[in-house]
């Protein structure tokens, strides 16, 4: 017995995409045999619709996800031919007709008696009571609402740089930790140059540094999806060109160019007014001063957003505590 192809409607604006939309897109998708997800665009909004279409393509490969940008009225009482607006628009842009129509709210029965197809109420709204206007108005309290495309949307970056023996890794560390509890996830990303260092046998020429910061780079794509809502950094990828001016006496402008395309959201300027720890992986016993001016000068030519970190241990993680919660602040 052969049957018809089924096929299916999804109608939102994923303002932002959570775990309520999967939900009700997950189920229309293993349902029909092609489904249709339109993305309304309204004015004025904060999140593209291409973006949030992108996201919704990405976790539902083989769906059609159209935009809808006719800007229809939004509610029956602000325009007498409200549902005829809405089915005019919809099978304007979808080229079949419709079987089921998928919706967690009341609208879906009665849009699916105007597009003459059967209304499935999925009832998500119980399973996740969230809305996309209280993530907006905090991504951060709801971090477990997000699906993982919006998730790298609002995450941010924290570089804890500054000279050698300043507290950045005992800092990143902490700070880490810090927002791991608090999230339930892993955010660290640690210095590459150490590992690195550790396993060659050659003196340090221009390609180590270069070797390094792509490394550094990869790292933090890497474990960039599975942060918390803060990728805590220890190190970054600008440092090495400053490294290299120091050792190696000039600039390299491939390296310079590759280290000044990383941006972070928060650098975490670690001072040198800290005494001197040795550990045989340290370089600049003596120009520490000079290293953190360079630091300053190449954050400040960037117009980077930086704090700095100063004074005894107590008081360094609570200018750094501060200064990276007020990113969660920031929206």
């Amino acid at each position: 017995m052969s049957t018809k192809k089924t096929t299916g409607l999804v109608l939102g604006k994923f303002y932002p995409l959570h775990k309520g939309h999967q939900y009700l897109l997950s189920l229309a998708y293993h349902f029909v045999d092609e489904l249709y997800i339109i993305v309304e665009e309204m004015p004025n909004e904060t999140i593209p619709v291409s973006l949030r279409a992108s996201w919704i393509q990405s976790l539902f490969s083989n769906a059609k996800v159209l935009t809808l940008s006719d800007f229809n009225p939004q509610l029956p009482a602000e325009h007498p031919d409200f549902w005829a607006i809405w089915t005019k628009s919809l099978t304007r842009l979808v080229p079949e007709k419709i079987d089921y129509v998928f919706a967690s709210e009341p609208y879906g029965k009665i849009l699916g008696e105007h597009l003459t197809a059967i209304f499935i109420s999925t009832g998500g709204r119980d399973r996740y009571p969230i809305s996309g206007t209280q993530i907006r108005n905090n991504p951060y309290a709801h971090w477990h609402m997000l699906t993982d495309p919006v998730k790298s949307f609002y995450r941010k970056r924290v570089c804890i740089c500054g000279p050698e023996s300043t507290g950045k890794s005992t800092l990143s560390r902490r700070l880490a930790e810090h927002f791991d509890q608090r999230f339930q996830g892993s955010s660290l990303v640690t210095e590459f140059a150490r590992t690195y260092l550790t396993d060659i046998n050659h003196e340090l020429c221009s390609a180590d540094f270069y070797t390094i910061a792509k490394g550094q780079a990869a790292s933090e794509a890497t474990l960039f999806s599975q942060s918390g809502p803060l990728q805590i950094i220890d190190t970054g990828v600008n440092a090495s060109s400053i490294w290299h001016r120091f050792l190696m006496g000039h600039n390299d402008a491939i390296l310079d160019e590759f280290c000044s395309s990383i941006r972070y959201d928060l650098y975490l300027l670690c001072m040198p007014d800290i005494p001197w720890v040795p550990d045989g992986a340290r370089y600049l016993p003596n120009q520490s001063q000079a290293f953190y001016q360079a630091l300053v000068a190449y954050l400040n030519k960037r117009d980077a957003n930086y704090v700095t970190v100063s004074g005894s241990w107590d008081t360094r993680w609570d200018i750094a505590l501060y200064a990276s919660e007020g990113l969660l602040d920031s929206l």
